[in-house]
């Protein structure tokens, strides 16, 4: 058995009132690829902070090969071998990959840039990384697969052999995740030591050793990857059992009929969009798949009234056979529209106010008189919602921003379904929310599609996509580059069939 690399003993972290850490203990040892998860507010992220020096503990104690230490910052921690690799990206999108390679620690002779050997060591490092990238090209134009790739490559110029990485497969296609898990695995086959961020279990089934769970600021659990199940893993993060992804849907092809709720027709934006076409059934869960940044965000707002397109030849946004290209974001809610956004705190919640207040402020098109909040109904329908979706809220009059990620966007998701909207347009409506709220919204959403609401869902994971939509549609630069239909009934290779489609 390996020896002990790095250790935390009795790490506690407050902020304020809030303690994000609690007495965790975490040993990590030598040459595994150790696994780090838990639901949103487990105390991961502090915890891995603390580890690259980013934050100091109050109390506890670091070891790193034994020995004790205090990290004043990441620059203590690159020093002993420690180097992360953020969930966004610490690249300059404006200079090279060769710049950002050195950047920091440029090698120098008489105090000019020696380039030449740092080409060197960049075409060095990525032939024993078995990978490749264009040292002359901007950032910029790399896609997020290589942007990742160059992260690791600084980090082993800077000589790291504890490496951690902080949710890394969030925005990459499924051939870029085998390709990652791919590198994990090489990494550990040179002696690196992997600690891995991550809530996709069946990640974490497939290259870890050991998994840590953490619930609550605490360790509840480190067991061997080799003795447990993703089953297993999701229990112990939430504390109840989870079903998980694909027992979520009914598996069948569902026979929809009616006129389209929404039919879309040639629609191109100021910057992104390309003749995009579309339409969507009564009772369709309609999903986009795609690389973030493909048009995604600007089809969102064009639908849901946030932008009104612009008079290109032919172009139509048809909901329930109404013309509503001019209509602002109000009388698409009142018609029976609504939408849970991508952002929820620029765009779904004011933090600064109350439960109620979000909640009549997103929805009183649905009350009598619009420009008056009735506070006793708004009140009783938070109650019920609080109720409903299990928000874990104090009470109603709890400010948003009092609230964790998750527990705010059920308050959103909640808001959105009050009123029986025909039409329910969902991007990306699980960002940032642990396994326990993500059964909840699917439900919910599984439920109302049932019931006969057309669901517009866009979202990058992968995962979600294929357990909820009854149909697919891919986006590229901007235009539908490929159309699955009963997704339902399709095998495994139609991941890695959408996955091509978008890149």
């Amino acid at each position: 058995m390996s020896s002990l690399i790095l250790e935390a003993k009795g790490i506690t972290k407050r902020f304020g009132n809030v303690v994000a850490n609690d007495r965790v203990d975490l040993s990590i040892r030598e040459g595994e690829i150790h696994a780090i998860i838990g639901e949103n507010g487990a105390g991961k992220s502090t915890l891995m902070k603390i580890l690259y020096g980013m934050i100091a503990p109050d109390e506890g104690q670091l070891l790193v090969r034994g020995k004790s230490v205090h990290f004043e910052s990441p620059l203590d921690a690159l020093s002993l071998g420690i180097g992360m690799v953020h969930q966004h990206f610490m690249l300059v999108e404006r200079m090279t990959v060769l710049e950002n390679f050195i950047l920091g620690s440029e090698p120098t002779i008489n105090g000019i840039v020696d380039e030449k050997s740092a080409l060197q060591d960049l075409k060095n490092l990525m032939l024993e990384a078995h990978t490749e990238l264009p040292s002359s090209s901007l950032v910029k134009f790399l896609s997020v697969g290589q942007q990742q790739r160059l992260e690791i490559l600084k980090l082993l110029y800077r000589k790291s052999d504890i490496l951690i990485f902080d949710e890394p497969t969030g925005v990459l296609t499924p051939q870029e995740v085998d390709q990652f898990l791919k590198s994990l695995r090489d990494l550990k086959a040179r002696g690196k030591t992997i600690l891995l961020i991550t809530h996709k279990l069946n990640e974490v089934m497939a290259v870890a050793d050991q998994v840590t769970v953490m619930r609550a600021g605490k360790t509840v659990s480190s067991l061997a990857a080799s003795s447990t199940d993703v089953k297993e893993l999701a229990t112990l993060l939430v504390g109840r059992e989870v079903r998980a992804f694909d027992e979520r849907k009914v598996k069948s092809v569902k026979k929809l009929s009616g006129a389209p709720v929404l039919k879309v027709e040639s629609l191109s934006g100021v910057k992104k969009l390309k003749s995009v076409s579309f339409q969507i059934n009564p009772g369709e869960i309609l999903g986009i798949a795609g690389i973030e940044g493909n048009g995604q965000h600007e089809l969102v707002q064009m639908l849901s009234g946030v932008k009104v397109h612009s008079h290109s030849q032919g172009a139509s946004i048809q909901f329930l056979n109404m013309k509503i290209d001019q209509w602002n974001v109000e009388k698409r809610k009142a018609a029976g529209m609504a939408c849970i956004p991508e952002d929820r705190h620029h765009e779904g919640l004011i933090l600064d106010f109350n439960l109620v207040e979000n909640f009549y402020l997103g929805s009183r098109v649905h009350f009598d008189i619009p420009t008056l909040l009735p506070f006793k109904e708004v009140t009783a329908l938070v109650e019920k919602s609080i109720s409903d979706f299990e928000i874990k809220a104090k009470s109603p009059f709890s400010k948003a921003r009092e609230l964790s990620g998750g527990n705010q966007q059920k308050v959103i998701v909640a808001r959105e379904l009050f009123g029986r909207p025909k039409l329910l347009i969902a991007a990306q409506p699980t960002r940032g929310v642990d396994i326990g709220a993500i059964e909840r919204i699917h439900d919910e959403l599984l439920k109302r599609a049932e019931e006969g609401m057309a669901i517009l869902l866009i979202s990058s994971e992968l995962d979600e996509i294929l357990s909820l939509s009854d149909r697919v549609l891919v986006i590229r630069n901007g235009e539908i580059s490929a159309e699955f239909s009963d997704v339902a009934v399709q095998g495994p290779d139609l991941r890695y069939e959408i996955g091509r489609a978008m890149v």
